[in-house]
């Protein structure tokens, strides 16, 4: 969730100074990196399972909030490669 370089976290960076712009944001860890025994232990995992669920859920989340208007998806690395599939 937090890539660092140095003493810097930029993500969390990202993310504090789209709040000071009245931007939300989103930011959690895959499920194969937040649990990784129980996905380990599922039958079968691919993209949609790893990134795209996870996802979809949380633009739904988003959608739901009274104060939440447009909603743009951006990812990092597999995440932003993800995108224009989710999109």
């Amino acid at each position: 969730m937090d890539e660092t370089i140095g003493p810097n976290k930029i993500f969390k960076q990202i993310a504090e100074g789209l709040a000071e712009k009245g931007v939300a944001t989103i930011r959690y860890y895959k499920r194969t990196k937040k649990y990784p025994a129980k996905v380990a232990a599922e039958k079968e995992l691919n993209l949609d399972i790893e990134v795209t669920e996870d996802v979809l859920s949380a633009v739904k989340l988003a959608a739901e909030h009274p104060k939440i208007g447009k909603i743009f998806v951006m990812g990092h690395s597999l995440g932003a490669m993800m995108a224009p599939r989710i999109a």
